[in-house]
């Protein structure tokens, strides 16, 4: 990803690994400069981050706006779609999300 790329979080549950299950849209941002750094979690768990400028969100239920979006009609196995861990949607379907979720990008490059 690069600086001033969107991202929205999907969240299947609401804690790893055996949390109640949540299936929703969690947060929203968008990359600040691109710039990729470790970051220790743990003492042998250093994973890569980037810095992303996180915009206020309703939590919106996947289900609630499964019909309207258009990678869900493109394809066959959304779960595997999903374990990717990040994808590209098209504008219609972040256009989409953002405004359930109760964020006005209007006047915002995407």
């Amino acid at each position: 990803m690069k600086e001033g790329d969107w991202l929205i979080y999907y969240s299947p549950r609401d804690a790893y690994p055996d949390g109640k299950l949540l299936r929703s849209f969690t947060a929203i941002g968008k990359v600040k400069s691109g710039n990729i750094y470790p970051y220790q979690m743990a003492p042998n768990f250093i994973p890569y981050r980037l810095d992303i400028d996180y915009y206020p969100c309703d939590k919106i239920g996947f289900y609630g706006i499964k019909s309207q979006l258009e990678f869900v009609q493109e394809t066959k196995h959304l779960g595997f779609l999903f374990r990717r861990g990040h994808f590209e949607i098209s504008k219609n379907d972040f256009l989409t999300i953002s405004q359930a979720m109760g964020v006005n990008i209007s006047g915002m490059a995407l």
